[in-house]
């Protein structure tokens, strides 16, 4: 049965090689299923969810912007920032979305809105790879 060879890099490290079934992640404009036998292609990578799946176990990332490379059943993902499910410090994604929510709700024309919408996607993103979900009042 193909697989495909999937390496994850940032701009440290290489932080992943693993073989697996289907690569699935978000791309600037639609979220992208990638199988064994894909087309070559080349394609952005959004802040989004990367989902790898291995027979029955689907292993979850919060990834940053970055590119895509597909070529011969090998999957070559280069982005700015990755961290697991497991990794994700959940306080921490709380208190950065907490800060650039009140950066984005400033009238303050010195804030960077472009900079505070973006840690803000990047804080919503570890939230929901981690699973994380706001305790009911």
């Amino acid at each position: 049965m193909p697989v495909l060879n999937v390496e994850i890099y940032t701009p440290l490290k290489k932080y992943l090689t693993m073989d697996c079934g289907l690569v699935s992640v978000k791309s600037d404009e639609y979220r992208l299923g990638i199988l064994p036998e894909h087309a070559e292609m080349i394609s952005t990578v959004a802040i989004s969810e990367l989902d790898l799946k291995n027979d029955d176990k689907v292993y979850k990332f919060a990834v940053g912007k970055g590119i895509l490379h597909v070529k011969n059943d090998k999957v070559v993902i280069l982005v700015d920032s990755i961290e697991s499910d497991h990794e994700i410090d959940v306080q921490r994604a709380i208190q950065a979305r907490d800060r650039a929510l009140h950066h984005l709700s400033k009238k303050d024309p010195s804030v960077d809105l472009e900079r505070a919408q973006l840690a803000l996607d990047r804080a919503l993103n570890r939230l929901k790879v981690a699973n994380y979900s706001e305790p009911q009042s």
